[in-house]
C-alpha cells in the first residue's frame, strides 16, 4: 500500500517535549475515524453512486457563488488521478489535479498541498503547500485543517502560530480527526509559546481521542489517572486504559500495565483487571 507523508504532531517523549513524526496521507473518500499512523487505502475503481456522493462536490469560496457541480469527466480524471498518485505517478497526478484544485475541488486542493508539501511531482514548496491547505481547509477538509495547524505548530511555510494551530486543529477535531484531538491534548498538557498548561482540557481533549482508540492518548490519559494529575487518580481507570493501549502494542503501556496488574492492592479493588489477570 502506497502511503504519502504528512508532519504529525505525535508523542509526548520523557522531556515532556512534542516531537513530530511522519505519518500516511488519507484519501478524503473515507468517512471513518482513523488513529495514528493515517493510513491510505485506494479509490475503489467503479464509479457508483456512493463513491460520487463521496467525490468532493465544488463549493464556492468566501463570496463567491457556487461553483458548478462536477461533471463524469471531472470525476473520472480526479480518479485517475489519486491512482496516479498510488502509483508514484506524481507528474500526471499533478496534472490532471491542478485544473480541478484550481475550480475549487477541496479534494485536489488537498493533494496540490501534499505534493507541494513533500516535493512529489514538483518542487517542494512549503509556502505553495500552505496555501493549498488553506484553501481545503476553509471549505472544511478535516486533513487539510489537520495539516494546516502542523504547519502553524511547527512554523513550516507559514509563520509560527500556536493559537492558529489550535483553531484549525479544533476545527478537524470537530469533524472526527483523532490526531487532531491527540495534539490539542498535548499542547493543553504540557504548555507551548503563549498557550498555558490546562489539565482539564488535556485531559477533555485526550478522553475523545481514547475514546477512538488512539493508543497513545490510551497511554498519555493512564498516566493522568495513575498520577493523579489534572483529575482524581484512579489506578483501575489507568489500568483499563493501559490494557486497552497495551493490546494495540504500545511498549510503554504495556510495561505500566504488567506492573500494576502485580500489584495484589490494586487487583483486589479493581474487578475488571482481576478478571483479566486471571484470563
Amino acid at each position: 500500500m502506497k502511503q504519502c507523508n504528512t508532519r504529525t504532531w505525535a508523542a509526548v517523549r520523557n522531556d515532556n517535549r512534542p516531537f513530530f513524526r511522519a505519518a500516511a496521507c488519507v484519501l478524503t473518500f473515507s468517512l471513518m475515524l482513523l488513529h495514528q499512523p493515517i493510513q491510505a487505502s485506494l479509490l475503489e475503481t467503479s464509479a457508483d453512486s456512493s463513491q460520487w456522493q463521496l467525490f468532493k462536490a465544488y463549493k464556492a469560496r468566501p463570496g463567491q457563488d457556487k461553483l458548478a457541480s462536477p461533471t463524469h469527466t471531472e470525476y473520472e480524471n480526479f480518479r485517475v488521478a489519486v491512482l496516479d498518485y498510488f502509483n508514484e505517478e506524481y507528474q500526471s497526478a499533478y496534472k490532471l489535479f491542478r485544473p480541478l484544485a484550481e475550480k475549487g475541488n477541496s479534494s485536489a486542493e488537498y493533494y496540490m498541498a501534499l505534493m507541494f508539501d513533500e516535493g512529489r511531482g514538483v518542487k517542494q514548496d512549503a509556502s505553495a503547500a500552505v496555501g493549498w491547505y488553506t484553501l481545503a481547509a476553509q471549505q472544511g477538509h478535516m486533513d487539510a485543517q489537520y495539516n494546516l495547524g502542523v504547519a502553524y505548530a511547527s512554523g513550516m511555510g507559514v509563520s509560527s502560530d500556536m493559537g492558529q494551530a489550535i483553531a484549525w486543529w479544533k476545527r478537524a477535531a470537530q469533524l472526527g480527526s483523532v490526531d487532531a484531538q491527540f495534539n490539542l491534548g498535548l499542547v493543553y498538557y504540557i504548555g507551548q509559546g503563549n498557550i498555558k498548561v490546562d489539565l482539564n482540557n488535556a485531559l477533555s481533549w485526550w478522553q475523545k481521542a481514547a475514546g477512538h482508540g488512539d493508543a497513545v492518548a490510551q497511554y498519555q490519559l493512564g498516566m493522568m489517572y495513575a498520577t493523579g494529575k489534572g483529575t482524581q487518580q484512579d489506578l483501575c481507570a489507568a489500568g483499563q486504559l493501559w490494557r486497552y493501549a497495551a493490546r494495540q502494542g504500545h511498549d510503554e503501556a504495556i510495561m505500566a500495565y504488567l506492573e500494576l496488574n502485580s500489584e495484589t492492592s490494586v487487583l483486589s479493588s479493581c474487578r475488571d483487571l482481576r478478571a483479566d489477570a486471571r484470563n
